[in-house]
Order: C-alpha cells, then sequence, then structure tokens
C-alpha cells in the first residue's frame, strides 16, 4: 500500500510540476554558459536540468538582478524560442529570430525597473492572445527595426503604460506592430516612428487624435500619417517627410520611371 501512495504521490507532483503557476518547476537564469545566448541550456537552471525552457516548464520571470554578467539575453539563430515567460525587467534582443510566448508580457513589471526589449534583423515576437505590456510600473523601452514583427491579437491590446508610475517608449526604426489596438494606460508612453508602422484593427483615428502628442516622427521625418482602409477595416500609423521632400521623391520617382 505505501508502494502504490508513494507511486501515486510523484505521479501527482510531476502533474504539478507541469502547471504553469508552480514553483516546483523553477526556472532559473544563471548566466553559467556564454552568459547572453537564450539558446545556451547552459544559461538556464530547470530543476537541475541544463536547457532552454519550454511552456511545459510553466510560468517564469525575468527580474533584475540576475545573476551574470552580460548586458542582456539574445534570441537568435533558426532554433525558435518558446516559453511562459510573465514578468520582464532585463534587457533583451529578438536578433533574428523568433520568440512565441505563451503568458502577459509584462515587461518593466516591477517598480523602478528599466528594461529594453529590441527585436531586429528579421525578427518576430508571437505573443498570440496574451496580453503585453510595454510598461507596468517601471520604464520600459521596446525597438524595432529593418523587418521585424510584433504580433497580438489580445482583446484589450497593447498595454503602452499601465501604472501610473511607469514610462513606456516604442522606437520604430522598421518592422511592423500588429495588434488590435492600443490601450495608453495611467502613466507616461511615446511612440517614435521612422520607417516603421503600427497596423492597427478597426477604425481607431479618433483615438490617435486623442494622443496624437505622444507621437512623435524621428530619423528625418516630419510628419505623423494616419490612415484608415474602410476595406481592410484597419489603422495604419506610419511617419513621412515633410510634403516638399515627397514632392522630391515623387519627381525622382516619375524621373526613374520615364528614365526606364
Amino acid at each position: 500500500m505505501k508502494k502504490k501512495l508513494s507511486t501515486l504521490f510523484y505521479v501527482l507532483a510531476a502533474v504539478v510540476c507541469l502547471s504553469s503557476y508552480n514553483a516546483y518547476c523553477a526556472v532559473t537564469w544563471t548566466g553559467n554558459g556564454d552568459a547572453t545566448s537564450w539558446h545556451d541550456g547552459n544559461n538556464w537552471d530547470i530543476d537541475g536540468e541544463h536547457r532552454p525552457p519550454t511552456v511545459a516548464d510553466g510560468q517564469f520571470s525575468l527580474n533584475d538582478p540576475l545573476p551574470y554578467s552580460a548586458t542582456g539575453i539574445s534570441i537568435s539563430g533558426s532554433t525558435p524560442a518558446e516559453a511562459s515567460l510573465r514578468e520582464v525587467g532585463v534587457d533583451i534582443t529578438i536578433d533574428g529570430g523568433v520568440f512565441t510566448n505563451s503568458n502577459w508580457f509584462v515587461h518593466a513589471a516591477l517598480t523602478g525597473s528599466n528594461a529594453t526589449f529590441t527585436i531586429e534583423n528579421g525578427g518576430i515576437f508571437e505573443t498570440g492572445s496574451q496580453r503585453v505590456y510595454i510598461s507596468n510600473w517601471g520604464t520600459g523601452v521596446f525597438n524595432l527595426y529593418d523587418t521585424s514583427v510584433l504580433n497580438n491579437t489580445n482583446t484589450l491590446g497593447i498595454f503602452l503604460s499601465d501604472k501610473s508610475a511607469s514610462n513606456s517608449t516604442v522606437n520604430l526604426y522598421g518592422g511592423t506592430i500588429n495588434a488590435l489596438l492600443l490601450r495608453e494606460g495611467t502613466g507616461n508612453f511615446a511612440i517614435n516612428i521612422e520607417n516603421g508602422k503600427i497596423v492597427l484593427s478597426g477604425d481607431h483615428r479618433t483615438w490617435y487624435a486623442n494622443y496624437s502628442n505622444n507621437f512623435n516622427p524621428i530619423g528625418g521625418m516630419t510628419e505623423i500619417l494616419v490612415q484608415y482602409d474602410t476595406d481592410l477595416d484597419q489603422t495604419v500609423i506610419s511617419a513621412v517627410p515633410e510634403p516638399a521632400t515627397m514632392a522630391l521623391l515623387g519627381i525622382g520617382m516619375l524621373l526613374i520611371r520615364k528614365k526606364h
């Protein structure tokens, strides 16, 4: 009888260990590998196993300070990363890789935390229907470059600056943010756009008009352009040069067409 009870205990423990809200499957970043790469198993300790986390390992957080000396964690290469990462207070870069998160992504989660999340070199951040917070209590920065993409389908949208003490900045040097909507929150936020764009489901021109002062053209751009496509039922927010520059570009394109 004791043997049967003991077996049952271990089976139950294994089931609990797969729960997404369990402390037994402790996911810890040690930085004992190269101290930078998400994919280096030696940087992780998951109940004694040295491997990158998976969704099956359950919810975990990466808050400062972490026991590593590198400036941030990098997700790169052709091997996708998938996890249930909840609170984030450290710098993370998706460098050409793909990261799929199956939990609320609460960036700059704690009071006083400072964190930068960068997507570059064609990296993709898949958040599905989970919530995404650019900043919750701290100071959060999101940078997108080139053809990088952030995809989100949460019905509440992307939370820009959730709590009153929070500050968030989104820098679009390129790339695309796809979301159902943006949610301002009660903190401070700024969205700086150079070559990237934000694509929102539905008509968000009124929302933009209420928060237009929070949007800034950068990198030679002088105006924020907001366009609503009735056929696709989506709003696209981007930045453009001053009208005179656009006219010159138009002439240049016309000359090129004539030449060819």
